[in-house]
């Protein structure tokens, strides 16, 4: 639901009840629950300000209780502040009912503009073999791929500026007579250098690359059109590899006294060839080229135009050279692809949301009895954040439409109880279920938790996972097949040809974030379209959750069990590592046990990292030789992995040196301590899943963030940030802060949605904008009107490969 939705949710009844001076009041029942539901719906989701949800709450408090008058003057107050928010609020800038079927972009004219935008760019001027493959590499192997891969910033080489007047740390351009080349040092460890001079100083300029060349091609006693950024070393002002061009007649020249793009990752291509490559796409494509935007979405927006918005973009208009990215063109241009990216991800998922609505759900007949039978049978009590996911995932299972749910939960909230009271569900009813995880530790564990739960028959419970036997392997298959083994848990062995369920009801996935789209839906499409629960223990910003899994309900798990202990997280250097072993020595004399992580298995020539291997060495032989040590990565074999992780969780390993393969899952109360060497070089996330592995008993648990180089700013920021907090969701919504939505679709390509944010900005109230547009446009636009945007949007999706599910 999106914000629109929300608040007309809430909106409607209560202006009902007001209508015609509240003579229907005495007909709506029960608004003190249903304003508390309608409350924390929106607060799971992120949808309104918390503030404003309070505030209205507050209005409702007792509601029950007050007289017939207070009532309706409390109903009065909640509509002021509804109307007072309405008015001051993003969202009544633009109402989607407005738009109609005039606005959509015609089908044809969009099919003919993705025609051309489908082009290979092999037939742009200049463009051969090697440089075809260098295009396809950056995601630009098509007319429209190029036309979208943006600068990611610009160049202004308007003003000449003289050398008296230079500033190290600037860019600058200048222009000057070449008076000197001098070449210095042999081979690879030689430079040149040259001197530039204009009547105001005097500055060097310096290649460590293609020497031979330069000093061959510059020409001593001529003018040059120079820009670089400005160096001092000592008293001389410096330039290294400038963009240089000899000053015709008349000094104009198209790459000088002017506003460049700069684009990212051209590589060999050079800036100079890849702009007049973008110059061709553009010639090409002008003629054809139809706004898939709606014209009212354009119009309350006030945004350019498909065409004027790529002009501004790519510097390509001549009339806009002497503009700047600050002024207010450049501004609106990158909100709209902003918002057009935000938009048509949001309409894929709206359009995969209603396809999956419209199919046939597992009907499982369960009773609010048996879910209470099986919690009851629990041999704990279960948190209430635990009982509400519970309670959303059980009006999932008895609904007829499927489920489609994202659980999300910090470490050690108690997910997988939750996953096995709802596999309960399907098998008291028949039904078969599969749980796939990421690695074969995190699956034995399940496996073994699974067995422990009283509902669950250990004879009907089966493990499939790579490393079985071919026989092994094959037995099951046939138990599965024939239903004989009803709950299996395995790896992405499950997804395998020869895996074949005879009554698969729902499909749990944990970790979900590691598996593609693809291998999750491959394992949701054997057999007749089960229900899907996936799992994930790393917090995702709402804003980020509402563009990855727009498509899917969101439960989150946002308290957990009692008697948890807080890790305490300290940053240690690595010169104090003499204090920190004789700190995990008193706690191994406590008779606690220590995880090391390393990010490195063994040693590397290009990372001065220090590795496991060796220092696993290391540390049994030297540091605590009284003690057992064992190294642990993800290249050892699958069964001396399992043998390992047994022992250490039965206390026959003390120290167990790893990489980060125990990041995700591995539960050993014992373990109290974790020791992260290099911890300025991994993510918040991946500090946060590493913490997560201790701190999971009642005994005081600790984490010593081991740092060895010079922090950089984003390091400093991310290791306060794990000493200050251990709430994961505050830890995303940092992580969010500190770099950027990232990569959390799971490319690299350009070509992914992400990579519009990286370079033209992230704007979390434009995304929920965006996102109730593309809700509400789906809900109420006749599916015939908007034939031009599906078309649009299934190009999209295909380049899009992770959503193309429609």
């Amino acid at each position: 639901m999106g914000s629109f939705e929300s608040l007309k949710k809430i909106k409607d009844p209560l202006s009902f009840a007001a209508r015609d001076n509240f003579r229907r009041l005495h007909v709506v029942k029960d608004l003190e629950i249903f304003v508390a539901r309608w409350a924390d719906a929106v607060r799971v989701n992120g949808d309104l300000p918390e503030a404003f949800v309070a505030e209205l709450s507050a209005c409702f408090k007792e509601f029950n209780t007050l007289s017939l008058k207070q009532k309706e003057s409390r109903i009065r107050q909640s509509l002021h502040l509804i109307r007072t928010f309405e008015a001051n609020s993003p969202l009544s800038a633009y109402q989607p009912q407005r738009l109609t079927g005039g606005d959509m972009p015609p089908e044809k004219d969009i099919r003919t503009m993705l025609r051309v935008f489908t082009v290979s760019t092999s037939r742009l001027k200049g463009v051969g073999p090697a440089r075809l493959e260098k295009l396809r590499e950056m995601g630009c192997e098509t007319i429209g791929n190029l036309l979208y891969h943006f600068p990611f910033r610009y160049e202004d080489r308007r003003k000449v500026r003289t050398i008296g007047e230079l500033q190290a740390g600037t860019s600058a351009y200048i222009m000057g007579t070449l008076s000197g080349i001098t070449r210095k040092g042999v081979r690879q460890k030689g430079y040149l250098t040259a001197q530039i001079s204009d009547g105001t100083g005097v500055l060097t300029l310096k290649w460590f690359k293609g020497l031979s060349y330069f000093q061959k091609s510059l020409r001593v006693g001529t003018r040059y059109h120079i820009f670089g950024e400005v160096k001092r070393f000592g008293p001389l002002l410096e330039i290294h590899h400038p963009d240089m061009e000899i000053v015709k007649n008349g000094g104009t020249s198209d790459m000088f006294g002017t506003f460049l793009p700069v684009y990212p990752e051209t590589g060999t291509i050079g800036q100079k060839p890849f702009r007049k490559l973008m110059i061709q796409a553009f010639d090409t494509a002008a003629p054809y080229l139809t706004d898939p935007l709606p014209a009212s979405l354009r119009t309350a927006y006030n945004f350019p135009s498909l065409a004027e918005g790529l002009k501004v973009l790519h510097c390509l208009d001549a009339s806009r050279q002497e503009v700047s990215p600050e002024i207010q063109d450049f501004a609106r241009a990158r909100k709209r692809f902003l918002y057009e990216t935000y938009f048509f991800l949001e309409l894929i998922l709206a359009l995969n949301k209603r396809e999956l609505a419209a199919l046939p759900g597992v009907r499982c007949n369960a009773t609010s009895n048996e879910l209470a039978t099986f919690i009851h049978a629990l041999p704990f009590t279960l948190t209430g954040a635990q009982q509400r996911t519970l309670e959303e995932i059980f009006a999932d299972v008895i609904s007829p439409r499927p489920m489609n749910r994202l659980l999300q939960g910090d470490v050690g909230s108690g997910k997988t109880v939750v996953a096995g009271v709802a596999a309960a569900l399907y098998l008291s009813h028949g039904y078969q279920v599969a749980l796939m995880a990421p690695t074969e530790v995190l699956a034995q564990q399940h496996y073994r938790t699974f067995r422990q739960l009283p509902f669950i028959e250990k004879e009907t419970l089966a493990l499939l996972v790579g490393s079985h036997k071919a026989s092994e392997k094959n037995n099951l298959h046939d138990a599965i097949s024939t239903g004989e083994k009803r709950l299996v848990i395995g790896t992405h062995a499950l997804i395998q040809k020869g895996v074949v369920f005879s009554n698969l009801g729902l499909v749990i996935i944990d970790e979900q974030h590691r598996f593609g789209v693809r291998q999750r839906f491959k394992l949701a499409s054997k057999g007749p379209p089960p229900d899907l629960l996936m799992m994930t223990a790393t917090p995702i910003p709402r804003t980020l959750s509402m563009t990855l899994y727009g498509d899917m309900d969101l439960s989150i798990i946002d308290e957990l069990p009692p008697g948890r202990t807080p890790v305490v997280t300290r940053c240690v250097s690595g010169r104090k590592r003499g204090q920190l072993y004789t700190s995990l020595r008193n706690h191994l004399e406590k008779r606690q046990q220590v995880y090391v992580i390393y990010p490195l298995i063994e040693e590397s020539e290009k990372l001065d990292l220090e590795d496991a291997t060796t220092n696993a060495k290391w540390l049994r032989e030297i540091v605590f030789p009284d003690y057992t040590v064992a190294l642990l990565h993800g290249k050892l074999p699958s069964q001396e992995k399992q043998a390992l992780m047994q022992s250490f969780q039965a206390g026959g390993i003390h120290v167990l040196v790893s990489t980060t393969v125990i990041e995700v899952g591995v539960d050993v109360p014992n373990a109290t301590i974790m020791v992260i060497e290099h911890a300025e070089r991994f993510g918040l996330s991946q500090l946060h899943q590493l913490r997560g592995r201790v701190g999971r008993g009642r005994k005081a648990s600790f984490c010593y963030l081991v740092v060895h180089s010079k922090k950089s700013e984003d390091a400093r920021k991310r290791l306060a940030i794990m000493e200050e907090t251990t709430d994961g969701f505050k830890i995303a919504e940092a992580d969010l802060a500190i770099r950027g939505p990232g990569d959390i679709l799971g490319t690299r390509q350009s070509g992914s949605p992400l990579f519009m944010t990286h370079i033209l900005g992230w704007d979390s109230q434009l995304l929920k904008q965006a996102r109730d547009d593309a809700f509400s446009l789906l809900n109420y636009m006749p599916r015939e009107a908007l034939s031009g945007l599906l078309a649009y949007v299934k190009e999209k999706a295909k380049r899009w490969e992770e959503l193309a599910r429609i």
